[in-house]
C-alpha cells in the first residue's frame, strides 16, 4: 500500500473521532473485518469489443469502518476497503484482451452506509443497509474509476464492548468501462462480497448493554408491570406478563423460564413437568427511550394435587314441579375430582359431575354432591322443594276432528282450542305437543294427517301461544278397518301437555 493510501486511511480514522471528541463516544463503534469479494464483469454482451462475458474474479481484502448510531434502530457508517483483484480478462474465444495472468489490480472503495435493524432477540439481531460506493482500481500504473449504489443483509450477536457482523452486499458499478476497460460506456459492473467484521464498542458498554439514543429523546424511566405468580402446580398452566400501563407495547420482551426455556412476547404461557424452586427471568427493551429492564422472579413449583372443592351447586328449574327434569350443574375445582350423587327420594346414585334427575313425588329433598381425590373430599348439601303438578289432570286436552278430506277447522273446532289453550296457559313449564292421524280411506292420507296437525299449531300461535312452546310431535295414518262405524274419530288432531 502506497504512503499517500496510509495517509489517507489514517486521516479515515482521527477524524470522525476528533469530531466527536467532545460528544457521547458511546454512539461510536470502529468496526473492522475480512472480506471476500467476486467480480461479476459485463451486466450483458457487448459486440463492439468481441466481448461475450467475463469470468467471475475473486479476490479478498480487509475492510476499516466507523459507525455512528442516530438512534436504537439507525446507524450511519463511513467505511473503506481495500482488496487485490487478478488482472486476467479474457473473451469469450479465451483470448487475453489486457494484460496477463500474473497482473494484479488494487482497488479500493469508500462507502457510506445507513443500517437499521429489522429484527431483535436480546444479544442478536438482523439488519439491512444501503448505501453509495466511490470505487478506484490501478492496474499497471493505469487507474479507472467508478460508483454506484450498494445495498446488502447481515446479522450480528453481541459479546460485551465486541460485536460479531456477517452479511452480504451487492454493488452496481457505472460507468460500464469502470473496473475492466472493457465494454461500452454504457451499462454497468457489478460486485458481490461477503464479509466478517468485528464491532468495538468506543464507549465501552458492559455486556448485554444497549446502545442509548441521542440526547434529544426523553430518558426518562418507564414504569413497567411484571405479573409472575408465586407458586404453581405441575401440570398446571400459568401466565406470565411484562406490560407499560398507558403507553404502547414494548418493542421486545424476553423470558427466561429456568435454564432451559426461552419465550418471547409481552404475555406468555407455560407448564410446568417438574417441581421446583424455578428462578424466572424477564428482559423488557422500550422503544420510546432505549430503556431495557431485567428483573427476576421465582416460583415454587409443587407436585402434590390440588384439593377437591365445591364452590356451589346450581340447579335449573329452581322450583321444580313433580315429573320435571332438573339439571344440577356444581362448580367444583381440584385434580383428578370424582363426583357422587345421591337425590334424597330412594333413586340410584349417580357418579357424573353434572346429571339431571326427575322426583316423581311433591315434597322437600335434601341433594348431596361429595367430590373427592387422592388428597381430599368435600361435601355440600342443596335443598330442593318439588311442588305439585297441577296440570298433570289436564295433560290430555281436548281433540279435534276433521271433516273427511280435509284440514280445516271449522266454528265448533276453534272454540274448543281456545278453551285448550285457556287451559294450558298456567302450565308454564310444559310443551303442548300436537299429533294429526288420518284414514287409509282418504286422499293422500300421510300429507292430510300432518296438514292437520300444522292447521292446529299455526291457531293455538295465532291465539298468542310462543312458537317456542308448541311443536308438531308426529303424524300417523289409521287403517280404517279397525274402526268400522266410527269413520270420523281416526279424522282427528290431539294436543297434550308434556314436561319439558
Amino acid at each position: 500500500m502506497t504512503f499517500r493510501r496510509l495517509t489517507v486511511l489514517l486521516a479515515f480514522c482521527l477524524f470522525p473521532i476528533s469530531l466527536f471528541a467532545q460528544s457521547s463516544l458511546e454512539r461510536l463503534s470502529l468496526e473492522v473485518g475480512l472480506v471476500e469479494g467476486a467480480y461479476i464483469g459485463e451486466r450483458s454482451p457487448t459486440s463492439e469489443s468481441g466481448l461475450a462475458q467475463i469470468p467471475d474474479r475473486f479476490a479478498a481484502g480487509w475492510d476499516l469502518g466507523l459507525a455512528y448510531a442516530l438512534t436504537q434502530r439507525w446507524d450511519v457508517i463511513a467505511r473503506y476497503r481495500g482488496a487485490v483483484y487478478p488482472g486476467l480478462i479474457t473473451n469469450s474465444s479465451g483470448h487475453t484482451i489486457l494484460n496477463d495472468a500474473d497482473s494484479e489490480e488494487e482497488r479500493s472503495e469508500w462507502r457510506f452506509e445507513t443500517r437499521r435493524d429489522l429484527f431483535r432477540l436480546w444479544r442478536f439481531e438482523t439488519f439491512g443497509s444501503v448505501g453509495f460506493a466511490s470505487i478506484a482500481g490501478e492496474l499497471r500504473g493505469v487507474t479507472s474509476r467508478g460508483s454506484g449504489p450498494v445495498w446488502g443483509l447481515g446479522a450480528s450477536i453481541k459479546a460485551g464492548p465486541v460485536t460479531l457482523i456477517g452479511g452480504a452486499e451487492h454493488t452496481i458499478v457505472f460507468p460500464n468501462r469502470a473496473l475492466d476497460w472493457a465494454g461500452e460506456t454504457e451499462g454497468s459492473d457489478a460486485l458481490v462480497s461477503a464479509y466478517v467484521r468485528m464491532a468495538f464498542s468506543m464507549g465501552g458498554s458492559r455486556k448485554g448493554q444497549e446502545r442509548p439514543k441521542p440526547d434529544r429523546i426523553s430518558q426518562e424511566p418507564v414504569r413497567i408491570v411484571v405479573s409472575v405468580p408465586s407458586s404453581a402446580r405441575v401440570g398446571e398452566e400459568i401466565s406470565l406478563s411484562a406490560l407499560i400501563p398507558d403507553a404502547p407495547m414494548p418493542e421486545s420482551v424476553q423470558w427466561e423460564i429456568g435454564p432451559d426455556v426461552q419465550l418471547e412476547g409481552p404475555i406468555v404461557r407455560y407448564r410446568f413437568t417438574q417441581p421446583g424452586d424455578v428462578l424466572v427471568r424477564v428482559h423488557v427493551h422500550v422503544q420510546e427511550n432505549g430503556q431495557v429492564t431485567t428483573l427476576e422472579s421465582s416460583i415454587l413449583v409443587d407436585d402434590r394435587s390440588s384439593p377437591a372443592r365445591i364452590a356451589r351447586i346450581m340447579s335449573s328449574p329452581a322450583q321444580p314441579v313433580e315429573g320435571q327434569l332438573v339439571t344440577f350443574s356444581p362448580q367444583i375445582s381440584g385434580d383428578q375430582v370424582r363426583c357422587l350423587w345421591t337425590f334424597g327420594d330412594g333413586s340410584s346414585d349417580v357418579r357424573e359431575c353434572e346429571t339431571t334427575h326427575r322426583f316423581d313425588e311433591p315434597g322437600s329433598y335434601d341433594v348431596r354432591l361429595v367430590v373427592s381425590n387422592p388428597d381430599d373430599v368435600d361435601i355440600a348439601i342443596k335443598p330442593i322443594t318439588v311442588s305439585e303438578d297441577a296440570c298433570r289432570a289436564i295433560e290430555a286436552l281436548r281433540p279435534v276432528y276433521f271433516a273427511r278430506n280435509s284440514s280445516e277447522l271449522s266454528l265448533d273446532m276453534r272454540e274448543s282450542l281456545r278453551d285448550n289453550f285457556s287451559d294450558s296457559a298456567q302450565c308454564i313449564e310444559r310443551m303442548l305437543e300436537i299429533r294429526g292421524f288420518a284414514f287409509n280411506t282418504e286422499r293422500d292420507a300421510e300429507a292430510l294427517a300432518r296438514a292437520r296437525a300444522r292447521s292446529v299449531l299455526q291457531y293455538y300461535v295465532n291465539l298468542g301461544m310462543r312458537s317456542a312452546k308448541v311443536e308438531v310431535a308426529g303424524y300417523s295414518v289409521i287403517d280404517a278397518s279397525t274402526h268400522p262405524g266410527q269413520q270420523w274419530t281416526g279424522r282427528r288432531s290431539e294436543s297434550r301437555l308434556r314436561l319439558q
